[in-house]
């Protein structure tokens, strides 16, 4: 239902998905780690305790993201290469 050029933010993990087509998701940006991340944590908030458990749950969160739209017959592309990352 979403229009083409339309954006899904997912507020999980930060990843921001664009419909580039009538059927392709495509990941364009995805939340950079900053220090606001790193405060909430020192704090004992439920977040990433460093960059590289941010980019880890972006990969995985992707991943599954991917795999639904996949069955459902939706191409997903990720142009932020958070898939090709090996964390």
């Amino acid at each position: 239902m979403m229009a083409n050029h339309g954006t899904w933010a997912v507020p999980r993990s930060g990843l921001i998905f664009t419909k580039t087509d009538e059927n392709t998701l495509t990941l364009t940006a995805r939340m950079p780690w900053n220090e606001g991340i790193a405060h909430s944590a020192q704090l004992g908030a439920d977040v990433p305790k460093n960059q590289q458990e941010l980019e880890s749950y972006q990969l995985s969160d992707f991943e599954v993201i991917a795999s639904h739209f996949r069955a459902a017959g939706i191409t997903v592309k990720d142009i932020t290469n958070v898939s090709k990352r090996n964390n």
